[in-house]
């Protein structure tokens, strides 16, 4: 029998049915692509979405596992064939997560009807993350938004702690809307982005089994090192401010942290990616405890993208950068704009030989003191506030320069002096415009541009995987990996052409 490729028209819950049926017989990856234009079909549906309901329930297992076992496929063999199923995988599970939240949020649904669409809602969105950090795509705040809209329904109904009757067997370990909830915002704590395959999948299986060590809106301790604002993605608490918005949700991960560290959790990932971890999820109270008391010297801060790149710019514009790594050797460096210089290895900063430039921007005076952990630096300062996830910018007297991304900030007990930790991003710098599609000049800061794996930091805002960015010289770099993104800037692993 010959199989139609065409959408049955009328589209009813009757003529769909009867059509998915065929299309079993379609070799996989051709059924999927017509399951993808089918659940693209169903999302342009305005009001008679909620007709579709039982036929999606019931095709909706299959439809994620097939779905799902694409994206983990394409983990074990980086070949493009399946590298563009584990895509079609992960929008698949997208269109499904907006489909549920579509349904669970219309007033069409009976209470149980609403309840299970709110589940399987949340538990796609989970995937979904999950699959953005595998694939290294940037994830959507929508999605947060939509998670926060269903928590506030079912707040108002008083169901997140109903027990959800599903046939989604590795849906097992989250039995109602809350817990699913608490495993999403458990695994997004982790920051995925800046681990290898192995560790995302170590992370969301940890968040699976152990959600429940997480705690959401307890009463202020020190151990809330999280919040979630319902409007983005979870961010760290600034260790030097303890209050809260009113619809701010605290996140207290300490009981996952003593159960990591006191090995009551089995888990595959390796000893320095668990003490990265539990760092990470104290706010860095460890390494901030470690600081070297006594010597100190005076530095200069300059805080966020826009600004950092202007002060390189400045320099750019007097061909007056020499910035260079201590790791770095400079032999093959071939930059005709820049003039790199060897520096000492004891010494803690990026050197080039200039005088001041008076275009320089000026930052604030701090105080530098060294930790055991060479990769941080700290500042202090009295009446001193800065953005956890910001970039920043050190030097001094001009003649040293270090790039830094701020992680966290504390306060000295009894005093009002605010502390800095900075993580120090090593290699050599060049600054280039990019136009937008606005057509507004923007900056790119790239990382170590003729080694085999330059970074690219960007303003914040909308990327895709493999998308294209043109520099204002003509040359061109593709957007391969997502490594970190915030609301002040967006870091990618790049490809030159």
């Amino acid at each position: 029998m010959k199989i139609s490729l065409t959408l049955p028209s009328p589209l009813t819950p009757t003529s769909l049915s009867a059509w998915l049926e065929n299309i079993k017989d379609l070799p996989i990856s051709s059924s999927f692509m017509q399951m993808y234009d089918t659940l693209k079909q169903l999302s342009k549906l305005e009001n008679d979405l909620w007709e579709f309901y039982p036929l999606l329930l019931d095709y909706t297992p299959n439809i994620f596992l097939q779905a799902n076992s694409f994206v983990e496929y394409s983990n074990l063999l980086a070949k493009q064939k399946s590298i563009k199923l584990a895509q079609l995988g992960a929008e698949l599970i997208k269109l499904l997560s907006k489909l549920f939240c579509r349904l669970a949020e219309s007033n069409q649904l009976d209470l149980r009807q609403r309840q299970l669409a709110s589940y399987y809602a949340l538990q796609f969105i989970g995937y979904n993350l999950r699959n953005d950090h595998l694939l290294h795509q940037l994830s959507s705040n929508v999605l947060w938004k939509k998670t926060a809209k269903l928590y506030k329904i079912s707040i108002e109904c008083n169901d997140l702690e109903t027990f959800q009757i599903q046939k989604i067997q590795i849906f097992k370990f989250q039995p109602n809307i809350i817990s699913v909830i608490k495993r999403n915002l458990l695994f997004s704590l982790f920051k995925a982005t800046r681990y290898a395959s192995t560790d995302i999948k170590e992370f969301f299986r940890l968040s699976n089994q152990h959600y429940d060590l997480l705690d959401i809106n307890p009463s202020y301790t020190s151990n809330s090192s999280y919040y979630w604002d319902q409007k983005n993605l979870p961010q760290a608490v600034n260790a030097s401010k303890h209050s809260f918005a009113k619809d701010v949700i605290k996140i207290d991960c300490h009981r996952f942290v003593e159960a990591l560290r006191d090995n009551k959790i089995t888990t595959k990932l390796r000893i320095e990616v668990q003490h990265k971890l539990i760092h990470q999820l104290t706010g860095y109270k460890q390494v901030l405890a470690d600081i070297h008391q006594g010597d100190h010297y005076v530095s200069q801060l300059l805080v966020g993208f826009e600004s950092v790149c202007q002060y390189f710019q400045a320099l750019d514009k007097t061909q007056k950068i020499s910035i260079l790594s201590r790791q770095l050797n400079p032999v093959n460096l071939k930059m005709d704009t820049l003039a790199l210089w060897p520096i000492e290895q004891e010494s803690p900063f990026y050197q080039f030989n200039t005088q001041p430039s008076q275009q320089l921007l000026q930052g604030d005076t701090v105080n530098i003191m060294q930790s055991e952990n060479n990769v941080v630096v700290f500042t202090e300062k009295y009446h001193f506030d800065t953005s956890i996830g910001d970039l920043s910018l050190l030097y001094k007297h001009k003649n040293s320069v270090s790039l830094c991304i701020i992680r966290q900030n504390t306060m000295h007990e009894g005093m009002n002096i605010k502390m800095t930790l900075l993580e120090l991003v090593s290699g050599y710098y060049s600054i280039y415009n990019i136009t937008s599609v606005s057509g507004k000049n923007l900056q790119a800061l790239i990382i170590n541009e003729t080694s085999n794996n330059p970074e690219a930091f960007l303003p914040a805002g909308q990327y895709k995987i493999n998308g294209k960015i043109t520099l204002n010289i003509g040359k061109t770099f593709y957007l391969m990996t997502c490594l970190e993104h915030s609301q002040y800037f967006c870091r990618f692993r790049i490809r030159f052409k």
